[in-house]
């Protein structure tokens, strides 16, 4: 990092990271709405907290003085209120409560299977992000901020994509919990690359160890049927 930029970028470091346990907490309870189809609130509360994230780095950073602190202080209240509206819709739909429980190892176990892969891709693609940034910040503060805007275009750039991705998510996830895997592979076009991951999440779809030995058979069954149906499907 730049000697001019140092100070500031290491509070506002310490700063987001304190404010990490929020952004963990609204993913979770926006993963739970956009499970049960319900994306509106998530975006009126997105939008509404991004106003407020504007107000606030101009009250913190053009009134207040404080810089980089101020614009991470702004971030970091802008996700906790975030996290509170959404949480509070989470509950008075009646999909979550606070109270004492046991964690199911069961529910645990499948959650990270499936989670797995996609942390380490998002492991290695950030860690290539942080060696690239590592080798502009040798330059100068305007080097810098110019990775940085182009970063923020390419942002920009993917959010259709990764708007698409979350609800083939959804759709997938919420067919196979009902074992309707014709119906989430039927609603897929016929050829392209997204059918064939989609193909490859349902394969890996793990299997609760509550299922006795029919249940399981008859998943293996559905499996087989699935893939066969699959092969049919983009080839035919």
């Amino acid at each position: 990092t730049p000697a001019e930029s140092f100070d500031g970028a290491v509070s506002y470091l310490i700063i987001c990271m304190c404010g990490t346990v929020v952004v963990y907490a609204y993913n979770a309870f926006y993963a739970v709405l956009r499970a049960i189809g319900n994306s509106a609130s998530p975006m009126k509360i997105m939008l509404l907290t991004t106003a407020e994230n504007i107000v606030l780095d101009l009250l913190f950073i053009a009134v207040f003085q404080l810089g980089a602190a101020g614009a991470a202080i702004a971030t970091v209240i802008s996700q906790a209120t975030s996290a509170v509206l959404i949480c509070r819709c989470v509950c008075r739909a009646g999909y979550f409560e606070f109270r004492r429980g046991k964690l199911e190892r069961g529910v645990l176990s499948g959650l990270l299977r499936i989670c797995a892969p996609q942390v380490v891709q998002m492991v290695l693609t950030n860690t290539s992000f942080l060696l690239i940034n590592g080798l502009i910040n040798v330059f100068d503060v305007n080097h810098s901020a110019a990775a940085a805007a182009v970063t923020k275009i390419w942002n920009l750039t993917v959010l259709a994509g990764q708007a698409l991705m979350a609800a083939m998510i959804s759709m997938t996830a919420q067919n196979c919990a009902k074992g309707e895997y014709r119906r989430a592979l039927y609603r897929l076009p016929r050829r392209g690359w997204h059918r064939r991951r989609v193909y490859a999440a349902l394969r890996a779809y793990p299997r609760p160890h509550s299922q006795s030995l029919q249940q399981r058979r008859a998943g293996s069954r559905r499996r087989h049927q699935l893939s066969a149906l699959f092969r049919h499907r983009l080839h035919g």
